[in-house]
């Protein structure tokens, strides 16, 4: 069986785990500074799971800047009726064990998990009072661009994508894509 890297470690025998794909778009832009600024925030959630998906923007309850909105398309007007990160990400929850097997391992997937997507959910689930389930297991794609791609100077999922598929992802900023 194939190996997965997970939390930097390698583990063996998850070939048959929930590979749950995920991806966010958040209200910052390159420039507005870190991850961990207080008004940087999730602005959209999105899940694919062996062909079902799940997809929900999120309130920020902060605004949106117009420099994000050109990125991703989303604007203030656009969430101002989503759910807040505690509601989507609560139904993002329902919709990973609603359709993965429990008796197996379930994995998030997401490119620059580590660097990007587990902090902001880390950030945004303390605001809440809430955590990532720890039964949860993260893969980044990311690492293995890396390892296979090491003289590639990008790595966005994009350039990932293009590489393997040969033509450039649609619609690179929207978290379902």
């Amino acid at each position: 069986g194939s190996s997965w890297i997970l939390g930097g470690m390698t583990h063996q025998n998850y070939d048959n785990a929930n590979k749950v794909f995920f991806d966010l778009e958040t209200n910052g832009f390159r420039g507005s500074g870190s991850i961990y600024n207080t008004y940087h925030r999730i602005i959209q959630i999105s899940g694919v799971f062996e062909g079902k998906s799940f997809c929900s923007l999120v309130n920020p309850q902060t605004h949106i800047p117009s420099q994000s909105t050109a990125i991703h398309g989303v604007s203030d007007n656009d969430v101002q009726a989503a759910p807040t990160f505690y509601d989507a990400f609560g139904a993002f929850l329902n919709f990973i064990y609603e359709n993965t097997d429990s008796t197996e391992p379930t994995i998030l997937i997401a490119h620059n998990a580590f660097g990007f997507d587990i902090p902001m959910l880390e950030k945004e689930c303390t605001r809440f009072g809430i955590a990532i389930p720890p039964e949860l297991l993260v893969y980044d794609s990311l690492l293995a661009y890396r390892k296979y791609f090491p003289l590639k100077t990008s790595k966005k999922l994009g350039d990932l994508y293009e590489e393997c598929f040969g033509e450039r992802m649609p619609n690179a900023h929207d978290a379902l894509a």
